[in-house]
């Protein structure tokens, strides 16, 4: 009785409109005074527990510093980047939004953040180009998704933190799968671009590409710093951080001075509207290292795939691309976008040597993305300080309020023994780990169509995880394949965050964006399969930087 009150309490209050946060709090608060024996006080001293996890930390600062670049012109710098190096194939500015969607990934850790700072520029610039629309904010929808499986990843960190995982671990096993999936889309575009006759940008030269990377190379040292930081052990992943939301300041504001401070009201404003894909870390308690790790191969996966497809489909709508730049323009590009990158390099590099932890990464990114934002890009103002710290905080207090209410829901779970008695029936029906990760995909997938990821990596890690390790399967494997499973959901009607995050950047209606993203989803789901049944791309590169798991050791 208990259990069924629960579920349909929380169903009947999401489908009514109540926020999720406020659904699970409310629905959680009455389910233990009507069936439980705790107190009020008791309550609320699990509220407040749920958010004192030093983990946690490091999601503000990441927030805070992709904020920075995001203000600056650090998203401009990695597109004129990937433009030099790869716009000169065909489809090569929708090749070159897939590699500039990669990079700001490495430095935002979100997917509606890399959506923007990507999308307000390159969508705008094929459609220039000859480019349709539709071909452009397509790509761009879908190559964004690779902001919450590439390291840094936010999701990867909440899920660290709620899971008791490795945030070096998590953040190494995505690059693997983020190349995969950023191959396959840009093998996509450059086949289609033939059949569409996608233009093509001249090939400009190495020095135009020297000049490039450059420009960028602020932003691009954010990157190193952070993971460079993290895996040499000179900061913990929330230090790292707290560096890079420093650093991205320091570069919006004094670098490429393209943030005023008096703009800085609105970047904190906007910061806060961020977090809310950081949800699944907080539910299940993983390590943020491991899954910082565990999301790179799949992020480079998905990211090949993309690629691919753009490539192949460019070849049949004839895309028009840009002509070949040279080698000197592509090395000056990737000059100008250096510091951008960097940060990749400096957050999983220091979490992979030991130098820091991924809380103290996260701070390590922030200083270095206000450094690379204020002094170096110079893209962000000293004046326009005050709206970044203001927007980001905004994100910060929702995030925090959601994370507290999933962890009274999660407790409330354990109260009821829902994970416990689920793991029973599963070991005495002998259900196979495959026939289990289905499962998953097909729920998550159903409920992607009614809710947002963030409600339902809330709601499912809390019961899914517990099973998973019973059945041997590695979290670090059931942290990226939640994480591709919201990727999904960022991409798909009626609920997806990138639909509606892009048709706002574009002015187009939901259905024309809808109608755009929706042929690129089949690679998705291509992806979802290979990381569901080939967990060696998310573990081998955490278990060769880490060791294996100890836990599956003993099964």
């Amino acid at each position: 009785m208990s259990v069924a009150f629960l579920f349909i309490m929380l169903l009947f209050t999401m489908l009514i409109g109540v926020p999720i946060a406020m659904a699970l709090g409310l629905t959680s608060v009455l389910t233990l005074l009507l069936f439980g024996q705790e107190s009020l006080a008791a309550l609320a001293l699990k509220f407040f527990q749920a958010t004192q996890k030093y983990e946690l930390l490091a999601v503000p600062f990441f927030i805070l510093a992709g904020t920075f670049l995001t203000t600056g012109g650090v998203a401009r710098r990695l597109i004129d980047f990937a433009n030099a190096a790869v716009g000169h194939f065909h489809g090569g500015l929708a090749l070159a939004a897939v590699v500039a969607c990669m990079l700001f990934a490495s430095i935002s850790g979100s997917s509606p953040a890399t959506v923007i700072a990507v999308g307000s520029i390159a969508i705008a610039g094929m459609v220039h180009n000859g480019y349709s629309l539709k071909y452009a904010t397509g790509v761009v929808i879908n190559a964004g998704t690779l902001g919450i499986l590439l390291p840094p990843s936010i999701v990867m960190v909440v899920y660290a933190a709620a899971t008791e995982q490795s945030v070096g671990r998590l953040f190494v096993a995505g690059i693997v799968p983020g190349f995969i999936l950023a191959t396959m889309l840009m093998a996509a575009i450059y086949v289609s671009s033939y059949r569409l006759d996608v233009p093509r940008v001249p090939w400009g030269g190495w020095r135009k590409l020297g000049r490039s990377a450059l420009n960028a190379i602020w932003g691009l040292l954010l990157v190193v710093i952070v993971l460079g930081g993290i895996y040499v052990g000179a900061f913990t992943p929330t230090e790292a951080a707290a560096v890079s939301a420093v650093y991205a300041f320091v570069v919006a504001v004094f670098i490429y001075r393209d943030l005023k401070l008096e703009d800085l009201f609105g970047v904190l404003l906007n910061s806060s509207r961020v977090i809310v894909m950081l949800m699944y870390a907080a539910a299940t308690e993983q390590s943020v290292g491991r899954l910082f790790v565990a999301g790179i191969v799949p992020g480079f996966i998905l990211a090949t795939m993309l690629m691919v497809a753009i490539y192949v489909s460019s070849y049949r709508l004839d895309v028009p691309r840009v002509p070949w730049g040279g080698w000197r323009k592509l090395g000056r590009s990737a000059l100008n976008a250096i510091w951008g990158l960097l940060l990749v390099v400096i957050v999983l590099g220091g979490i992979y040597v030991g130098a820091f932890t991924p809380t103290e990464a996260a701070a390590v990114s922030a200083v270095y993305a206000f450094v690379v934002a204020v002094f170096i890009y110079r893209d962000l103002k000293l004046e326009d300080l005050f709206g970044v710290l203001l927007n980001s905080s905004r994100v910060i207090v929702m995030l925090m309020f959601i994370i507290s209410n999933a962890g009274l829901f999660a407790y409330v779970l354990t109260s009821l023994q829902i994970p416990q008695t689920l793991t029973e029936t599963m070991a005495s029906g002998h259900v196979q780990p495959w026939m289990f990760l289905l499962t998953i995909n097909i729920a998550m997938l159903v409920a992607g169509n009614f809710m947002e990821p963030t409600s339902i990596v809330l709601i499912f890690a809390p019961i899914v995880f517990p099973i998973a390790r019973q059945l041997g399967i590695d979290p670090i494997h059931l942290g990226v394949l939640m994480t591709v499973n919201m990727e999904i959901g960022l991409v798909h009607p009626p609920v997806g965050l990138n639909l509606f995050v892009a048709a706002g950047v574009t002015k187009q209606s939901l259905w024309d964006v809808t109608k755009a993203a929706l042929p690129w989803l089949a690679i998705l789901v291509v992806f979802l399969l290979l990381i569901t049944y080939v967990p060696i791309l998310s573990t081998w590169l955490p278990d060769l930087a880490f060791g294996k798991d100890p836990f599956l050791n003993d099964q």
